[in-house]
């Protein structure tokens, strides 16, 4: 994976190449000494690999470019560029053998509407990125990788301008007949896109809709490179792969054939679906504006039967080369939903709405709207629809506007941008804006008075899938637990428990993301403690950890006053049994760090996968925590208190050390690092006096979490600590500070004894 890549020979001299890891300070200017320079190596051990991306994509563009401009001798040399980047790509570990470039069209931050015309992410193995992350990247590097951002902005732009939505191709060892198969895809490309983009050659045959171009056309009689470059691969003539796609269409109008076509949304999809074809055809090593490429995230997954009505519906309307295909899919089909501004919310609800507005055109003139409604396309696309509204933001759901049969949302004082939106979307858009108003007054009723009206209840019911009642219920139970002056009864709360259990699919949830922000900070402990016992009560453990980790992770880059309480909670859902419970706890105990049996080891394999899944933003996430502990060191203003980031960040090794994992791992090495270190800068700031035993007591964690955590390697490094034990005297003259470094290296004595003892089984 990313964090365990060894570069070869052609990465590690193109990492000297562009600064290697000398450097103190990045592009930004911002100081990386410490545990963040340390978590900057787990990025920079995969940044060549990132900039490797970066070349072949401009490689890869550079051949479009050059073949579309009928300049064939830059061609060539893009096709030998490429020859090279694949052979370097394809010594990264764990590639997966696939390269997929994607449109998906949300926009760059910062750069407004037009940019969502070139944004696009390319992912090869473990790896994804698009501009946002390859500046990032440019910036751990230096001056030396200062091109990369504008030369992949240009190269997407290059993609943009052509009508490409993705491309995939097959990255393999380079034999003979792999290479000779590329060259065949290659060659069969270049004069295909120098055709369509030829306004003179285009007017030889009668323009683009004539259907007599030397190209194979696909079922919706449209020129279709894969089905081109398929004819080319195999040798084959373009008339009979063009009877191939017309008796392979005509097979999905066959009752006995028609359900076990319904997962292939194309002709081209289909061929590769039956049998005795994809044993006799090689299919291409390069594809172009594949539509399952779109919706299968690594480019060969088989698609759902709803998947694949979807895309088939929404080739026949936007047609494979119009970035409206891409985005819409996106929508659909992305892991996440982290859009920026409203405006793609309704543009894209504009394109569901496309789609909808022709499955219904098609539908038999008798068939009722409701009944349009059980189409399963139609249930597949609102779906989607809901599960993606779910995960908006309240501030986005409360700047779309919803009149009559459109959307709206305003860009500026003058401007608005609308779009017409199906009536079914609508009411979809008009639930969760109204819950988000609901919201509101859940929240103010802690500090006023809040008057219900019956949409309010029937926004509450709806969102937890119960009766009118059951949501009065649930709003009254919540009101209780608070005296007038909205001060949290954690005594009622407990007492009322096995009346919020009745609720369990949503009230956790409910209760965490309504409550942590509006509570006096001293019942925040008392609540938490309580939502433990409650959690307990319920069974739902993955559940819980799942909204707690996205909590924390949501925003990478803010750190909140509810990342702790997160934290800590995540720490005591982990262990099977908790003796803490019913105590008020500020932190996990250090001696969690002894449990090894009383582990629930679903709940931890569940977080370590989700963890790892997300790991670029845990990696952000610690880095802003570190980041503001600093600042709060150095005496920094408007800043969280020092002592509040010290157990934040103590708090998230204890998770990293129960969880273990690529990410905690790498976390937690991090550290070490830097706290086994008397001379690390952490220990030197402004307020670091003061805290030093704090500090000592974090690096006890550390090296514990890393006993239990670690593997041989991390043997010297602990080793490596052993002559500072001088320096540590030297940090304070307290007799209580001697004391704890006595302590701390005796726990050194230990973890070393135990990772021997863990890597000689």
């Amino acid at each position: 994976m990313a964090s365990q890549i060894v570069l070869d020979d052609a990465a590690e001299e193109l990492f000297r190449e562009l600064g290697g890891t000398d450097t103190r300070k990045g592009a930004s200017g911002v100081d990386l000494s410490g545990l963040a320079e340390s978590l900057h190596q787990q990025d920079k051990k995969t940044d060549p690999w990132r900039l490797l991306i970066v070349e072949y994509t401009c490689d890869l563009a550079g051949f479009i470019d050059a073949w579309r401009k009928g300049n064939l001798r830059e061609a060539e040399n893009a096709v030998k560029k490429l020859d090279a980047a694949i052979g370097k790509l394809c010594k990264m570990p764990e590639h997966g053998g696939q390269a997929l470039v994607r449109h998906q069209g949300r926009g760059i931050p910062g750069e407004g509407r037009a940019a969502m015309d070139y944004d696009y992410s390319v992912s090869f193995g473990p790896i994804t990125i698009d501009i946002p992350a390859i500046r990032a990247a440019a910036a751990r590097i230096g001056y030396s990788a200062t091109r990369f951002p504008g030369d992949f902005t240009r190269a997407l732009s290059i993609l943009a301008e052509a009508r490409i939505n993705c491309i995939r191709l097959a990255v393999q060892e380079q034999t003979r007949e792999y290479n000779a198969q590329l060259g065949a895809a290659f060659t069969a490309l270049g004069p295909y896109l120098r055709l369509l983009s030829s306004e003179a050659a285009m007017a030889r045959y009668g323009g683009k809709d004539s259907k007599q171009l030397p190209v194979v056309y696909d079922e919706f009689h449209a020129p279709d490179p894969n089905l081109t470059l398929l004819a080319s691969v195999n040798k084959q003539k373009r008339a009979d792969v063009q009877a191939l796609v017309a008796k392979v269409h005509s097979m999905r109008s066959k009752p006995e054939l028609k359900q076990a076509m319904e997962n292939y949304p194309t002709a081209y999809e289909t061929i590769f679906g039956i049998k005795k074809l994809r044993e006799q055809l090689n299919r291409p090593l390069m594809e172009i504006n594949n539509v399952s490429s779109l919706v299968a995230r690594a480019g060969a997954e088989a698609l759902s039967r709803e998947q694949a009505l979807v895309a088939r519906l929404a080739l026949r309307i936007f047609g494979k080369d119009n970035q409206a295909l891409a985005r819409f899919l996106d929508c659909m089909y992305s892991l996440d939903f982290r859009f920026q501004n409203p405006y793609q919310v309704v543009e894209r609800l504009g394109f569901a709405t496309e789609v909808l507005r022709v499955i219904e055109k098609n539908l038999p003139r008798e068939a009722a709207p409701r009944a349009a409604l059980q189409h399963p396309a139609v249930r597949h696309i609102l779906e989607c629809g809901r599960e993606k509204m779910d995960k908006l933001s309240d501030e986005i759901l409360e700047d779309i506007e919803i009149g009559g049969t459109e959307a709206r949302v305003k860009i500026s004082a003058e401007e608005s941008i609308r779009r017409p939106v199906h009536p079914a979307l609508l009411e979809i858009v008009a639930f969760f804006r109204q819950r988000a108003a609901t919201r509101k007054k859940i929240k103010s009723m802690l500090q006023e008075k809040a008057r219900f009206t019956d949409l309010d209840y029937a926004t509450v019911a709806r969102d937890f899938g119960v009766e009118i009642a059951g949501a009065k219920e649930i709003l009254a139970l919540i009101k209780g637990c608070f005296d007038p002056g909205g001060h949290f009864i954690r005594r009622v709360f407990e007492k009322k428990i096995p009346d919020f259990c009745k609720y369990e699919d949503k009230v956790f949830e409910f209760l965490w993301h309504f409550l942590k922000e509006h509570m006096h900070s001293h019942e925040r402990i008392g609540f938490l403690n309580s939502l433990k016992v409650m959690i307990d009560k319920m069974k739902q453990t993955n559940r819980a950890l799942e909204v707690l980790l996205a909590d924390f992770a949501h925003d990478p880059e803010k750190v909140t006053f509810s990342d702790r309480n997160a934290l800590m909670l995540c720490n005591a859902l982990l262990r099977s049994f908790n003796k803490e419970l019913h105590q008020d706890i500020e932190m996990t105990p250090e001696e969690v760090l002894n449990v090894k049996q009383g582990l629930d080891q679903g709940a931890v394999e569940f977080s370590r996968e989700y963890i790892d899944r997300e790991k670029e933003k845990f990696y952000n996430k610690f880095r802003a925590i570190h980041r503001e502990l600093r600042r709060a060191l150095e005496g920094g203003k408007d800043i969280m208190p020092v002592r509040y980031l010290l157990t934040l960040e103590r708090e998230a090794y204890m998770l990293f050390a129960l969880v273990g994992g690529i990410t905690g791992l790498a976390i937690l090495r991090s550290g070490l690092n830097e706290y086994g270190d008397p001379e690390a800068d952490i220990y030197h700031m402004d307020q670091s006096k003061d805290q030093v035993s704090w500090l000592l007591q974090i690096l006890q964690v550390l090296v514990r979490a890393i006993s239990r955590a670690g593997d041989k390697e991390d043997v010297q490094t602990l080793h490596e600590i052993r002559p500072r034990e001088t320096r540590f005297f030297n940090l304070s003259q307290d007799q209580r500070h001697v004391d704890q470094v006595r302590r701390m290296y005796r726990w050194i004595d230990t973890a070393e004894q135990d990772l021997k003892k863990a890597n000689a089984k």
